[in-house]
């Protein structure tokens, strides 16, 4: 590469202070050491940004100085390879620049770049004659398009060198083993499948002759690192159809087997894009129904290496299975008891008694019901058969019945409460219903003089009663409600009031 050499100088706004003028009318020639862009001046050499080109990565890395100068508002990059004879503007920077990246310089060629500052009302300091900074950019190599790591052996090289009609490609750095041929912007390499970093070397000739140095660009063997997951991460299964999840890092090839030597007729071989595919392989698998531990292999590789991975799942066999009415209670008055089911089951049965257990229908397992008992008093069961892809299990729980009899409660007034002649009469209370039976929907009240019916709702009956005239002295009146259901019981119950005598 060539020494750095100096370069140009910024113009400022027509604002600023008197060194603006000495700059826009001054060439670089002009001796006035006050003039930073006069080469005599003893503190810039006429080069107040001195910019440098840097190479590196497939890039062309401009910087400069941060200049003091007042009314800069901006940069002009120029560039200019050996194959041009004007420079061109390729690209602007800003006011506090001090960098610019050529991303697409020319490989392979000799190239000069320069900045020109730009004042704050859009004006260019004139670059004529002044020296830009000279570099040499070698021929370009990229590998996978600047991957880091592949799965493949086969790999996409892309190639850029100006003007060259050949080249050579080696993984030898001395090129021994390389021949000439014609130049491609893209072509391939198969690398060899031996684990260890890989490297490829370029080099490119010009039809005059003109031989390029040597490059280079590497690329790492993907690792296969990855991790398999039964059935969602559970312990245990219910069904010998089971989901795999596998997630590796670049895999070509997955390979699925229940015997650690890949022996197996089972064996399952899945190809499997893992460079452009971000989700992970998912499929099922199918063991056989023995109730024993099951354990799947799978064998992740690419083009270089393969690492070999193993998760396990144990069959439920239905040891933890319960069936039990509701909250554990031993005693009921209600016909219609919920019971609680638990259990990896996938089909269930239920009935009253063992026997009838064996003729009961199958249906899909749920994990509650309602179970009908009564309506007479005694002991009731409930049995469920579970079953699985491995195992089936018997269990039942057994329930005291004792019904609830058909009662009615007066709820208001309470008994001896006092009333005067010309009063209304509130009474409430509530039903309860007999077990296994629907609630009465009314209620008859009997008071002195009159009989009425008024309904019954969900928050229980109420009813109005008007006193009669006022006895002569207190008087004790029962009143009585009652209600039948629909299997003809009777409840009454009875409230005794006070009816005064109206003060003289």
């Amino acid at each position: 590469m060539s020494p750095i050499l100096r370069s140009i100088v910024v113009t400022a706004s027509a604002a600023a202070f008197l060194l603006f003028s000495v700059m826009c009318d001054s060439g670089p020639d002009r001796n006035d050491p006050d003039n930073p862009l006069d080469p005599l001046n003893p503190a810039t050499g006429g080069d107040p940004f001195r910019v440098s080109a840097k190479y590196e990565a497939g890039k062309v890395e401009l910087t400069w100085n941060q200049s003091n100068l007042s009314g800069i508002g901006g940069f002009t990059v120029f560039r200019r390879t050996e194959f041009e004879s004007l420079f061109a503007r390729v690209d602007t920077a800003g006011m506090d620049a001090t960098s610019w990246t050529d991303n697409h310089p020319a490989y392979f060629a000799r190239a000069w770049y320069r900045i020109a500052a730009l004042g704050v009302r859009g004006d260019e300091t004139d670059t004529t004659g002044r020296a830009p900074d000279s570099i040499d950019v070698p021929p370009l190599l990229k590998i996978a398009g600047g991957a880091a790591t592949t799965a493949l052996r086969e790999v996409n090289v892309q190639v850029a060198a100006e003007r060259a009609t050949e080249m050579m490609l080696s993984e030898d750095s001395l090129l021994a083993d390389a021949a000439w041929e014609p130049f491609d912007t893209l072509r391939t390499w198969t690398f060899p499948a031996e684990p260890g970093d890989k490297t490829l070397y370029l080099v490119a000739r010009r039809e005059n002759g003109v031989v390029s140095d040597t490059v280079s660009d590497g690329i790492s063997p993907a690792k296969t690192a990855g991790k398999i997951t039964l059935a969602g991460g559970d312990s245990t299964i219910a069904r010998v159809a089971v989901s795999v999840e596998i997630r590796a890092t670049l895999p070509t090839t997955i390979v699925l087997s229940e015997d650690s030597t890949f022996h197996d007729a089972g064996d399952s071989v899945f190809l499997y894009d893992g460079a452009t595919s971000a989700q992970p392989l998912a499929v099922t698998w199918i063991f056989n129904d023995e109730p024993v531990a099951k354990t799947l292999v799978a064998e992740i590789a690419n083009e270089f290496e393969a690492e070999t991975l193993s998760a396990s799942v144990d069959p439920d066999l239905l040891e933890g299975a319960e069936v039990r009415f509701s909250w554990d209670d031993s005693i009921t008055g209600e016909c219609d008891v919920p019971v609680e089911l638990e259990a990896n089951a996938i089909l269930m049965r239920l009935a009253s008694t063992q026997n009838e257990l064996l003729t009961a229908p199958w249906e899909s397992y749920r994990s509650e019901a309602t179970w009908a008992v009564g309506p007479t008093e005694g002991t009731y069961e409930v049995w469920v058969q579970y079953e699985n892809d491995f195992a089936t299990r018997w269990l039942y729980d057994r329930i005291l019945f004792v019904p609830t009899p058909l009662s009615i409660v007066i709820t208001e007034p309470s008994d001896s409460t006092e009333f005067h002649g010309g009063d209304t009469l509130s009474l409430a209370g509530e039903i309860v219903n007999a077990s296994c039976r629907e609630t009465p929907d009314s209620v008859t009240v009997t008071a002195p003089d009159t009989v009425f019916t008024v309904p019954n709702g969900d928050a229980g009956w109420t009813a109005l009663w008007l006193v009669g005239d006022s006895p002569a002295e207190t008087t004790a009146v029962t009143l009585v409600v009652e209600t039948t259901d629909e299997a003809d019981t009777t409840a009454v119950d009875t409230v005794l009031v006070l009816i005064l005598p109206n003060e003289q």
